[in-house]
């Protein structure tokens, strides 16, 4: 306040009183404030809402990947076992000492004419050989 400034200056005239308080209003007089403003809570409420949206998204997404990995590696697990059963079921098939078909060794099914050994039973003949090499 200019008041209490004046007042201790009694001694001096009425203009030059006048020009001091001008001078200390000049001075003096307010500089532009800034004031911070907060955001508004809509605002921030909306800003969450826009990343939960988002995270809910990301987390779809990765919920159907995963789901297509499962199906995939599940479909090649099964793949997999079954082609194990059934090359297990013809290795059993195929023994070399057993006599699977038309009474011919393993041998002599495998290698035909250049067969080196013949487990007996065998009844290969030279014209039974259909090229099975």
């Amino acid at each position: 306040s200019i008041q209490p400034i004046i007042s201790s200056h009694p001694d001096m005239s009425i203009e030059k009183l006048a020009d001091l308080a001008d001078k200390i209003v000049a001075l003096a007089s307010p500089s532009p404030q800034v004031a911070e403003v907060a955001p508004s809570t809509s605002n921030i409420a909306m800003q969450q809402s826009m990343a939960m949206e988002s995270m809910a998204r990301q987390i779809f997404e990765l919920t159907k990947q995963v789901a297509a990995l499962s199906a995939h590696q599940s479909r090649n697990f099964n793949r997999g076992r079954h082609n194990r059963y059934n090359n297990r079921s013809r290795s059993r098939s195929k023994s070399r000492s057993g006599q699977a078909n038309n009474d011919i060794c393993y041998y002599h099914r495998k290698f035909g004419n250049n067969a080196w050994k013949c487990t007996r039973p065998c009844q290969f003949k030279t014209e039974n050989f259909n090229g099975s090499q």
